[in-house]
């Protein structure tokens, strides 16, 4: 049995920022307080960053910028601070913080035509068996990319591939229409909660939520980098699955 404690983290982060948050309410607009509650994700982001996953610490810094913006952060002070955090990785990008694999996922997507055999197979073979898919797809086990095995981690990150080789556009049109429903209705709930500490907590779930769906669905069609997140509710994996279905519980609670 697999254990992935960094799909947990996020969980335990959304709930304990929001009650953090929510204790300084009337502090938010400090840029010290701001600071404060940059390094209270601190710990965990430094660990999730040193397996490395450099995906999953993105993730956990959307889930901040996200419920900062909900609970009344100055726009000024979060731009300098998303201003800092581009500079630092500018710095990183020249020294070996960021892994030579990392350094190459960004070049393949800026340059995809400079290795299609190595570090660029991934993208070409997932642009592959979703362009294959047409219109009405290839039909349910059918996917010529898919049973072949061409895919890497198609039962994961890559899963969408599946869906656009398989079902087409239409089936890929009906799979991010669902996505839009659900994040729509967590959207509702947050507009219309009028306690602080629920939107928070549905603010961080949106925000993960919605990384999660653009990023995994961005790369596998050539529009994002190649990053290791899963599609919500989709891809295997029972952590994920797990911690999606209680994030999901704690919008109907904050509701």
């Amino acid at each position: 049995m697999e254990f992935q404690p960094s799909e947990f983290a996020k969980f335990a982060i959304i709930v304990s920022l929001a009650n953090f948050l929510n204790e300084r309410r009337d502090q938010i607009r400090s840029f010290l307080t701001l600071l404060k509650s940059l390094a209270f994700i601190g710990l965990p982001t430094i660990f999730i960053f040193k397996q490395p996953d450099l995906g999953t610490a993105l993730v956990v810094l959307t889930i901040w910028f996200g419920m900062a913006t909900i609970a009344g952060a100055r726009w000024q002070h979060l731009g300098l601070i998303f201003a800092s955090g581009v500079l630092l990785f500018s710095i990183a990008w020249h020294t070996p913080i960021l892994k030579d694999y990392q350094k190459q996922r960004l070049t393949i997507f800026l340059h995809p035509e400079q290795d299609r055999r190595d570090t660029g197979y991934h993208l070409r073979q997932s642009e592959i068996a979703v362009g294959s898919g047409g219109i009405t797809g290839q039909g349910y086990e059918h996917g010529l990319q898919a049973n072949g095995h061409f895919i890497p981690e198609q039962q994961t990150d890559f899963i969408f591939t599946i869906v656009g080789e398989e079902g087409g556009l239409l089936g890929c049109c009906v799979l991010v229409g669902l996505y839009m429903i659900l994040l729509q209705r967590c959207i509702s709930i947050l507009i219309r909660n009028d306690d602080l500490l629920g939107r928070l907590l549905v603010a961080g779930v949106v925000s993960l939520l919605t990384f999660h769906v653009v990023v995994n669905i961005g790369m596998t069609i050539g529009v994002m980098p190649v990053t290791g997140v899963p599609l919500p509710f989709f891809s295997y994996g029972l952590s994920a699955l797990i911690i999606a279905w209680h994030r999901w519980a704690w919008c109907s609670v904050s509701r």
